[in-house]
């Protein structure tokens, strides 16, 4: 007899809610209030950051592993990193002013694109040794330098996109740069 009701009160809570799940909308899609909500199918984390270069490409940083995803249709389309890659979870997103460039840091790795997202390419730090990265969860390119914090408090900068960089202290009491502006 257990069974039984058991089995009657399953199909009476079924039925009694299929209507609200079947008809609820979505929180992706859908109007509100003059605002449109628009699934742009980016799998896999949160956005983290967003940047748009100078030739109009869409970068958008999920904060997962290999989340760069990059769109140059305005975001009707994404494309994610090529295969093979592991780039880690993206944590920080920068544009260069050179067409096509732009940076990203994944895990303590930075990882340079200079085709748009087609490919990334880890670059070294001021090291010289792609091993002996720890850059921190922040970057910042700015007229045409490309300032990356490394975990120790100092700061990577490359005024030749990432081809060469040098290594400033900013104090000895520094121990960790979170944010730059």
């Amino acid at each position: 007899m257990k069974v039984s009701f058991i089995s009657v009160t399953a199909m009476f809570s079924i039925g009694l809610f299929f209507p609200f799940i079947a008809f609820s909308a979505s929180v992706f899609e859908g109007n509100q209030k003059g605002s449109l909500r628009e699934n742009v199918n980016l799998f896999g984390g949160y956005v983290e950051d967003i940047a748009i270069d100078s030739e109009g490409t869409v970068y958008v940083a999920l904060n997962s592993p290999n989340g760069i995803f990059t769109s140059s249709n305005e975001g009707a389309t994404w494309n994610p990193p090529q295969e093979g890659a592991d780039l880690g979870s993206i944590i920080a997103l920068e544009t260069s002013d050179e067409p096509g460039v732009a940076y990203v840091i994944g895990g303590i790795h930075l990882f340079q694109t200079k085709d748009s997202g087609a490919t990334w390419n880890e670059i070294a730090g001021s090291s010289g040794e792609m091993k002996d990265s720890d850059f921190s969860q922040t970057m910042l390119y700015n007229n045409g330098i490309l300032y990356v914090p490394v975990r120790d408090g100092t700061i990577d900068m490359s005024t030749n996109e990432g081809e060469t960089f040098m290594n400033a202290t900013l104090d000895d009491s520094v121990t960790s740069v979170t944010a730059m502006a």
